[in-house]
């Protein structure tokens, strides 16, 4: 991250939205009582600002709790895929049920996989036993946190699943 620290480089020079996909921070949402794990809302850093601090796709109150967190491609190719399994599997469907899917994916995640991509719809094709899918790639995405509902986040990604 170094090359990107220098104050007086014009700002696509500065530019971290590639780098950071797989190295966003988490602002942490809490502890549902159903889950072990904490939830984080993602946050995308995009840009190294003159006076080295980072601009970020969201916004940050002054004692949120923030972590550095990581991910890796082949998370990002896995886990559209997951999210349509825990979908069905949450709500009793079994996959002969699935009639079709609406997905959407995060930009930052898609370009961090680009040339991958394939290896994510085939995961997910399989996910959804074959059905036909629909997707969408968007900078800044709406998602449900339990506890606290709807809200903004980024490298998000959600499935809708039709029966």
């Amino acid at each position: 991250m170094s090359k990107y620290m220098d104050a007086d480089a014009p700002p696509e020079k500065r530019n971290i939205l590639a780098a950071s996909s797989t190295w966003p921070l988490g602002r942490l949402i809490g502890y549902p009582d159903d889950y072990s794990d904490p939830f984080y809302q993602l946050m995308h850093p995009n840009l190294v600002l003159p006076n080295l601090g980072i601009n970020l796709f969201a916004e940050v109150n002054s004692g949120d709790t923030i972590t550095l967190m990581t991910g890796t491609h082949a998370n990002l190719q896995t886990r559209i895929a997951n999210a349509a399994i825990h979908c069905t599997k949450e709500k009793g469907f079994d996959v002969n049920d699935i009639r079709g899917a609406l997905v959407i994916y995060c930009a930052g995640c898609m370009l961090t996989i680009q040339s991958s991509m394939d290896k994510a719809c085939h995961n997910l094709s399989r996910a959804l036993g074959g059905c036909p899918f629909i997707g969408a790639h968007c900078f800044g995405e709406q998602g449900h946190f339990p506890m606290v509902g709807s809200k903004h986040g980024n490298l998000m990604f959600g499935t809708v699943v039709f029966t």
